[in-house]
């Protein structure tokens, strides 16, 4: 339910993006497909983002993962005459990533590192109430139903309402956000940023994404999209949903370096799933590092994120640029 602008909330002193490119690094923002910044249609008269109906929405990280994820890295390679890329996700940015790690031959050859913040493959271990709202209720049954495809993305109109709403009670809202990724003791984020975030966010995704985020915390899996016996059977050939294999994901790991930042208070990380996680990638040689008191957000918009995570990360970034290589 983000986008590509999380990365500028912060002050320009801290946001990342500003940093790399001072370092030197050409830096690119993709979107997930479906956010406020990617809900274009090849045929727009087939896409309206005020009919919530549109087909446009039938999606879910198992897309972004066999699709976006490498035509986003061949875009990139492409346009920067390079043949490899450091990818830095954030969450389902991590996601997308894991799965791509499975299903897409060759990843690792585009790929000079790998940089995950708030690193999700399990999820059936959330403590954050909204997520176990949103997973126990018949919310999304009820949307698809009702022929609803999209999950909060909003008209731009409504942007200076939030803005205002912000402005006003800002403390408040970041306690209801603490709900969805995690309650800190105390304050980390620049609250006089609010309305610059309330102007971006929520970034939107697809019913059907949040549906498979859904199967995956009940089931405590990590699968792919369960269509029900008789899809399952002409997508997979089988009656149930397939795992990722998470075999083949440890195989592509071990072919680049890796970084992982995860936070103790992070409601969407669990220590349980975080264990899990470690299982498959510490023996390909990933570096683990977890933040005491951090929670889901507090990674890009903390205050502390630039000497916590981001000075790290690019220290992680400069030690292996000999893996760039231009092309020819």
């Amino acid at each position: 339910m983000d986008n590509s602008a999380t990365w500028l909330i912060p002050d320009k002193s801290i946001a990342l993006p500003f940093a790399l490119v001072d370092d030197g690094y050409d830096v690119w923002m993709t979107n997930s497909r479906g956010n406020v910044n990617s809900h274009e249609h090849m045929d727009p008269k087939n896409f309206d983002v005020l009919v919530p109906s549109s087909d446009f929405f039938k999606f879910s990280f198992g897309e972004m993962a066999k699709y976006d994820v490498p035509s986003n890295l061949d875009y990139v390679l492409d346009h920067s005459n390079y043949d490899k890329a450091f990818y830095v996700g954030h969450s389902q940015g991590t996601t997308q990533f894991f799965a791509a790690a499975d299903v897409i031959d060759g990843l690792e050859n585009k790929i000079a590192g790998f940089i995950g913040l708030a690193p999700v493959m399990y999820v059936g271990n959330v403590v954050s109430p909204f997520i176990w709202l949103l997973a126990k209720s018949g919310v999304d049954e009820f949307l698809l139903w009702i022929k609803m495809y999209n999950f909060l993305i909003l008209p731009n109109y409504l942007n200076p309402a939030f803005r205002a709403f912000a402005i006003h009670f800002r403390t408040f809202l970041w306690r209801m956000l603490g709900l969805v990724m995690g309650i800190d003791e105390e304050i980390r984020t620049d609250l006089s940023r609010m309305p610059v975030m309330t102007n971006h966010e929520p970034g939107g995704t697809s019913v059907q994404n949040m549906v498979h985020w859904k199967q995956n915390i009940n089931s405590g899996g990590f699968n792919m999209m369960d269509w029900g016996k008789e899809e399952n059977m002409k997508r997979y050939g089988q009656a149930t949903a397939p795992s990722y294999n998470t075999t083949h994901i440890a195989e592509t790991f071990s072919k680049f370096p890796s970084f992982i930042i995860a936070g103790e208070n992070d409601a969407l990380v669990a220590p349980k799933d975080l264990l899990k996680l470690e299982s498959i990638l510490l023996p390909t040689g990933a570096e683990f590092r977890v933040l005491a008191d951090y929670a889901h957000a507090d990674y890009i918009w903390g205050n502390s994120a630039k000497e916590l995570v981001f000075d790290p990360l690019r220290e992680f970034i400069h030690s292996h640029t000999d893996a760039l290589k231009r092309s020819n």
